[in-house]
């Protein structure tokens, strides 16, 4: 994963809207950028295998400097993949026995983002069994974000990055209706990105290397 600065954005950003700050052409990179990755998951980290300890049902969720978690989209145990339980009345019940049990973790969900809980609570104690897919974005103090992310989708985050520039009003740059084209522009390809998204997910196929001490 290389992380690439919003520099080239912000230079588009500011050749569309000519007046406009270079500092307020950033502050629209970065939150249009942030945006895209929590509408689409398509920024996706997977961690390194994580050491499973015994009757410990929640483990950190590892994800690089400069990012934040969304959520955890994908789970391995020892190379099968676990089912995403969610907290709901439904998922509760369906998965009531396995809340008191330990055994081989089958299932994982989340109240925190940074934090996952697997079900059954892991019986033993075991090196490098556990892996993590989690989406995440870029914080608003970084200075950039995916590279792969930023090339593919470039005139997608521009389209972002401008409708919220025009909509600032009182400013030289105002332009509502243009902003309006823009967001929906905008809202249009982001939704293409999500779907991309999905398809490579369903499509990966994760081969985990278990760690030795």
């Amino acid at each position: 994963m290389t992380i690439q600065d919003y520099d080239s954005l912000v230079r588009d950003v500011i050749m569309y809207a000519p007046h406009c700050p270079e500092a307020i052409a950033t502050h629209a990179v970065k939150l249009t950028c942030i945006d895209f990755c929590r509408r689409t998951h398509w920024w996706r980290y997977t961690s390194d295998p994580i050491d499973l300890e015994a009757g410990e049902k929640a483990y950190q969720v590892e994800i690089p400097n400069g990012t934040e978690p969304i959520s955890v989209i994908a789970a391995w145990y020892n190379n099968t993949p676990m089912w995403p339980m969610g907290f709901s009345t439904k998922n509760r019940f369906q998965f009531r026995n396995l809340d008191t049990l330990s055994g081989a973790p089958v299932a994982f969900s989340q109240d925190d983002p940074t934090q996952v809980v697997l079900t059954p609570v892991p019986k033993n104690s075991e090196v490098g069994a556990l892996v993590l897919t989690t989406a995440i974005a870029p914080k608003r103090s970084a200075n950039g974000a995916d590279r792969d992310m930023m090339e593919r989708y470039f005139d997608c985050l521009i389209h972002g990055a401008l409708a919220r520039v025009y909509a600032i009003p009182n400013q030289p740059f105002t332009a509502p209706d243009a902003a309006s084209a823009r967001e929906k522009m905008y809202r249009t390809e982001a939704t293409k990105a999500k779907i991309d998204a999905n398809k490579a997910l369903t499509a990966a196929s994760l081969r985990v290397q278990p760690r030795h001490p």
